[in-house]
């Protein structure tokens, strides 16, 4: 029988780094209520009309009217943070504040989905380096760029062919079927949104500048939407003779 020799092993060190996911942490330097809604949700949850004002809702606390259906500047003004008025709170973007002082309910510009890396909402008893607002604090951080290069591309296509007709005009048709009159198609609805985002490090070639990737990055980012929603009009039907006299026709 031999001698079994166990050698002595190299110290080594692991550091893993997780994200929050958007959940609540403990706070243990302030008493400050707060809620994140981080990137990989932004991507996963569906948003009509791809507004970030609409995941809002998700947040305990607060109580949002907000349809988001349609993009533009509007809908900061219909939510209301911890039973505050609904134009007390203030909305920053990197710090910068991008809301109408005018009315404190519109945006100054729509915020890209995807350009975004987090949207914190502190819901009160945050610390005294929030102010201007009685109500809550949104503050939106967009994206950096990264040690290695990033892209994208989107099209996302909306069309009438692809809805169903309204319920007034499914009613109108099915007299105008009876009469040979002239149907009513569906409303029109055609919304295009477009975009591309790009980020990395910045590096000159031929130099030593940045050649490690990590002192200078840069991240870019735009979307665009063409949008057409006519209003609609909404019709009101009367029993004709033949209902009033007791002859109920299907519809």
């Amino acid at each position: 029988m031999g001698d079994f020799q166990l050698a002595v092993g190299a110290a080594t060190e692991l550091v893993t780094v997780t994200a929050s996911g958007g959940q609540m942490q403990l706070q243990a330097a302030s008493g400050e209520r707060s809620a994140v809604i981080d990137t990989q949700q932004l991507t996963d949850l569906l948003m009509d009309g791809r507004n970030v004002l609409d995941d809002m809702k998700l947040i305990p606390g607060i109580n949002s009217t907000f349809n988001g259906a349609e993009s533009n500047k509007e809908g900061l003004g219909s939510m209301s943070i911890n039973g505050t008025r609904e134009n007390a709170h203030l909305l920053t973007v990197d710090g910068v504040s991008n809301e109408d002082n005018g009315n404190n309910g519109n945006v100054q510009v729509t915020i890209n989905p995807d350009a975004i890396a987090e949207v914190k909402v502190e819901t009160s008893n945050y610390q005294a380096e929030y102010g201007k607002a009685s109500g809550g604090q949104i503050a939106i951080s967009v994206k950096n760029g990264t040690k290695e290069f990033h892209g994208d591309a989107r099209y996302f296509y909306r069309h009438e062919s692809l809805n169903a007709n309204s319920w007034f005009n499914d009613q109108s048709n099915y007299y105008a079927q009876q009469t040979n009159s002239a149907m009513l198609p569906t409303p029109l609805f055609r919304y295009n949104t477009f975009g591309a985002q790009l980020s990395g490090p910045l590096v000159l070639p031929k130099t030593q500048f940045n050649h490690n990737r990590d002192k200078l990055f840069f991240f870019y980012s735009q979307e665009n939407y063409h949008q057409l929603v006519p209003g609609s009009t909404a019709q009101t039907y009367l029993p004709t003779l033949d209902e009033r006299n007791g002859n109920i026709a299907k519809r």
